[in-house]
């Protein structure tokens, strides 16, 4: 159980739950409650299942007792296991936008994930040190993200890879959340790339998650009837989450559910419930939200918001004859 009176604790006893279950646990398994819920929406967007797909492993574990991973290369692995790799890290990953990259190298990802897991999992078949240190791993964050309880991974460099692993991660209701996988060319610096506002994690960041929230509510009960429209996405973390705090979570259901209830929708108009009709509109939002965001990324998240609305509201609005 997690000691939810010390932050720092806290997210470092997620962060190693969190590395388990990609570097450790065989094959490589993340629950959807491990994920973010931008990540899940976009996974319903693209009609993709609920569970990761299966990758697996470029040797069996009693090869990788013996095995010198300095010599190691993967140009033997058969292709399907690449395909499977391939395809497990594109389950989890996206161009990141947040730091100024907007290509994403699935491959050498996926690399980078698999060689790394070998690496920690040889740690583990030897037992004599901790396979995963999370002091290792580095925390950074970003001025802009504070209000979106946002932050950074940086992996152990390994200078047999030409590509480093990071993770973007989601702070929700006492849990990290994966939000993005990708890697960055060794030559490149993420410092660099997310630029002055760049900072290590603190115990701080939280605070101002918190006076961010805060300062959401007072702005909400200030406004007035103009800015009324605004109130369901005024706590950015509450729109992308896709429920206010007043609303109850609505479960996901499978995906042939999903695809079964919208084929019915479609026959019969008065069919489909308003709940069903809600999530799937705060989906769409959602994603066009996203797409927003992505052509401004310079934005704060309040300016950002702020300018969402104002397209909203000019879409929505008859224009006077």
């Amino acid at each position: 159980m997690q000691d939810t009176t010390n932050p720092t604790s806290s997210i470092t006893a997620s962060l190693r739950t969190l590395l388990t279950a990609l570097l450790l646990v065989r094959p490589a398994s993340l629950q959807p409650y491990q994920l973010s819920s931008d990540l899940q929406m976009r996974h319903r967007m693209l009609s993709l299942p609920s569970a990761a797909p299966m990758a697996r492993d470029f040797v069996e574990m009693f090869d990788l007792i013996s095995l010198d991973l300095s010599s190691f290369s993967n140009d033997d692995t058969d292709d399907e296991t690449r395909q499977m790799q391939h395809d497990f890290v594109s389950y989890l990953s996206r161009p990141p936008i947040e730091i100024g990259i907007h290509e994403n190298d699935i491959a050498a990802t996926a690399q980078s994930l698999f060689l790394k897991r070998m690496i920690v999992m040889q740690i583990a078949l030897a037992g004599e040190t901790d396979p995963i240190d999370s002091s290792e791993y580095e925390l950074l964050c970003d001025e802009k993200w504070h209000g979106q309880r946002r932050m950074l991974v940086r992996f152990p460099k390994s200078d047999s890879q030409s590509a480093r692993l990071h993770m973007m991660v989601i702070w929700k209701d006492g849990e990290m959340r994966l939000d993005n996988l990708f890697s960055v060319d060794s030559g490149q610096d993420v410092v660099n790339l997310i630029g002055e506002g760049c900072h290590r994690w603190s115990e701080t960041c939280i605070e101002r998650h918190g006076r961010g929230k805060e300062l959401s509510v007072m702005q909400e009960e200030e406004g007035g009837e103009e800015d009324q429209g605004a109130e369901y996405i005024n706590d950015a973390d509450d729109f992308w989450a896709g429920f206010s705090d007043e609303e109850e979570e609505i479960p996901e259901e499978p995906v042939s559910v999903t695809r079964a209830a919208n084929t019915e929708s479609a026959t019969q108009p008065h069919g489909a419930t308003a709940t069903d009709s809600e999530a799937a509109i705060k989906d769409i939002i959602r994603g066009a939200f996203m797409l927003h965001r992505s052509l401004h990324t310079d934005r704060s998240e309040a300016a950002e918001v702020e300018a969402f609305m104002r397209l909203v509201r000019s879409a929505i609005t008859r224009p006077l004859t």
